[in-house]
């Protein structure tokens, strides 16, 4: 294996480890958010049927109606 060929395998695991890391901290965000609304939500949850990835989120919510 030549130089470069082990500098693009290094850069690719490099990219493979921050795209884990944004995962992460997209989840702890929504899962920081779902704890910090419940005082104005009867129901919230990831969407099931629309798509979600590392750098999107879908949320269902029902508001709390006075």
């Amino acid at each position: 294996m030549d130089k470069q060929s082990t500098k693009k395998d290094e850069h690719d695991k490099d990219d493979e480890e921050e795209d884990n890391n944004d995962s992460k901290l997209l989840k702890e965000e929504v899962n920081a958010a779902l704890k910090e609304l419940p005082f104005a939500v009867e129901h919230i949850a990831v969407s099931e049927k629309l798509p979600h990835n590392d750098d999107i989120v879908y949320l269902n919510i029902t508001t709390c109606e006075s």
